[in-house]
This record gives C-alpha cells, structure tokens and sequence, in this order.
C-alpha cells in the first residue's frame, strides 16, 4: 500500500509544501478548512489531494488508518491552537509521526500594544474613544463585542464569506461596518480600510510575514495609527518549510 502523507494546511506555508509535494511526485493528502483555502492552490493537482472542511480529532484518527498515513505536516496557522491539539493526539493515538511547522514571528515596533488575549485587549479598548479596524478574523468578533461603542466604532476587515457576515450579525456588528476582501493585503491596501473606516487603532494578530504582517506595521506607522497586537500562543518545537520539504525528500520523493 503506498504511503501517503498528510499536510494540514490553509495557509501559506500549506500551499508551498503541497506544492512541493505535488512537484515532486509525493503523494499526499492536503486539509483545508474552508473553500478559501481551497482557491488558493493550484486548480489541477495530480498527486495531492485536497480535502475542504474542518476534521475533529476522531475524524483524523479514521483517515489516518483508512489511508495509511505514515506522517503529518501540522501548517496551520500559529494561533490554531485546538487544531493543532487535535492533530498532535491525533498522531500520537495512531503513532504516526508529527512534524508542526512554525511561522517567524515578528520584530515590533516599541510603541505596539501587546496583549495575551482578545479578551484582554477587548478591556484596554473599552477605554479608549477611536474608531478601531480589526483584522483578527470572524472568530474572534464575540470577544471584542464587549468593547464600550462596539457597533459604533468597531470595523472588521473578513474574507468575504457567508459565515464571515453571520458571524458579525450575531456578535452586533452591522454589515455596514464590515470590510470583506481577500489578501493579501499591500501597504495601500491597509492604508485604504484604515482610512476607509476611519479608524485610529488597528488590531490585528501577529501573522508574521506570510500574513501580510510588515505590511500592517507600515501601514499603521503611515496612518499613525496605534497598532494593538495579540500575542502569539508559544510553541517550542516546530521546523521551517525548507525543513520540511527536506525531510519530505529525503523519506518520500523518488530517489529515497
């Protein structure tokens, strides 16, 4: 039976290494969770297969045996922590090897405010009275719907999804108010939504580079607009996609 690995991706990191895998002729099997992250790898892929929707941990451990997965590429985005959770027990249940790759962070400038938590950031920006542009993500507006003015003066930059609107309906925020394009997102671009929604205070996750994140740090700096960070979940181990394509070569592609 051929062995197959299993590369969870959505992200930029995914697509270089599914890319890689399909270049090389190594079969693989590709997770998205959304049809966005589906568009945004080839359209025709002849070794790698791609599978659109959210597993839970017992879905995985079934694909996992049924497919004769002998290893996992973990590419999901850095503050996918229950995902990533997920795949970890996942391989483990099935002793599968577990390969997490990890995204650079990024230098930032001294006078970003940082915070552990949405929640956390939510409180310090009930204090304040600016208009505030979020790029967080859908799943993140219920925390900051407890921000003082929220449906007043909260914007969110989405992908332009059904379920990007309801979410925003159900946490109180008016379509009016909502700004749903797909990056990535250049310097203009960002300046644009800031001026576009008036907005003194930009929120955002650190997505590192492959995120659009410099391009977010000089767009706030030319708006002067006061840049609040969440912090990133820590994560110890991790390889980098140059790393994982080696190891992918070296145990999977042609000349092994």
């Amino acid at each position: 039976m051929t062995e197959h690995i299993f590369i969870f991706g959505g992200t930029t990191e995914g697509r270089v290494l599914s890319g890689f895998a399909e270049t090389e002729k190594i079969p693989c099997y590709v997770s998205v969770a959304t049809e966005y992250g589906r568009e945004v790898l080839p359209e025709s892929m002849k070794f790698c297969r791609i599978l659109e929707g959210r597993m839970d941990g017992q879905q995985m451990i079934r694909f996992f045996r049924k497919k004769n997965i002998t290893a996992v590429i973990d590419a999901t985005h850095p503050y996918a922590v229950e995902v990533s959770r997920n795949i970890k027990s996942a391989c483990h249940e099935c002793g599968i090897k577990y390969l997490r790759v990890l995204r650079a962070p990024t230098p930032l400038p001294e006078s970003a405010r940082v915070f552990p938590s949405s929640p956390a950031a939510a409180e310090f920006l009930s204090g304040t009275k600016e208009k505030i542009l979020l790029c967080t993500g859908s799943k993140e507006l219920s925390a900051f719907a407890a921000v003082r003015g929220f449906a007043d003066r909260v914007y969110a930059r989405m992908l332009p999804l059904e379920s990007s609107v309801k979410a925003a309906l159900r946490a109180g925020l008016p379509e009016k108010n909502l700004i749903l394009e797909k990056g990535p997102f250049t310097v203009q671009d960002n300046i644009r939504h800031i001026c576009e929604s008036g907005a003194g205070i930009l929120v955002t996750k650190d997505s590192g580079r492959e995120g659009g994140m410099p391009e977010k740090l000089e767009a706030a700096e030319k708006t002067g607009c006061l840049l609040i960070v969440i912090r990133r979940p820590e994560e110890e181990n991790g390889i980098t996609v140059g790393e994982a394509e080696r190891i992918i070569l070296e145990k999977w592609g042609e000349g092994k």
